[in-house]
């Protein structure tokens, strides 16, 4: 065997972990021209979940991470004016919920290890603060939509004349 074939077959040193394609089908990076995914290799995604129960464990252990980092990325990223942790801590448990709906084991495991790629960038800085407010800022505000001075016209008014005027159209942001 020469050299240059023990070479080539060191290339993929760093497996991805099967976040594309099927269950166990793994992909690999060679260790020159990419960066590899030494940091993604410890976290608890790393192997598949049998069934649902495994994937939903996996979910509460990530929120269970957000929730102890959450109060850290507040600070470093100067959102502590805007949102408080508690308020954060929801609007991520908000955010989880909104993909109770899967019961694919692969599914799930695949949206729990976006996330720990997205805290792993917001805990190093490589995310702004505009996309981590859509994960921790509340979005369900009462008066999206309106102006100061719609809320000045409605102030005093019953609340059956204010629903009246409003209307039953929901604005979605």
């Amino acid at each position: 065997m020469n050299q240059n074939q023990n070479f080539t077959s060191n290339l993929n040193l760093f497996p991805e972990i099967g976040t594309h394609g099927s269950r166990g089908k793994q992909y690999g990076g060679n260790n020159i021209t990419m960066r590899g995914t030494e940091i993604f290799e410890g976290l608890t995604t790393g192997r598949p979940s049998k069934n649902i129960i495994q994937a939903h464990f996996k979910v509460l252990r990530f929120y269970r991470k957000v929730c102890r980092l959450i109060p850290f990325l507040l600070r470093i990223h100067d959102m502590e004016v805007t949102c408080n942790s508690q308020q954060a801590m929801l609007n991520v448990a908000n955010v989880i919920r909104k993909r109770a709906y899967l019961r694919d084991p692969d599914a799930v495991d695949r949206w729990v290890y976006r996330g720990y790629e997205l805290l792993y960038q917001a805990e190093w800085h490589m995310l702004n603060r505009d996309h981590l407010f859509q994960y921790f800022a509340n979005q369900n505000r009462s008066d999206a939509g309106y102006s100061y001075l719609e809320n000045q016209k409605l102030k005093g008014k019953s609340e059956f004349l204010k629903d009246f005027y409003i209307g039953n159209k929901t604005y979605e942001y």
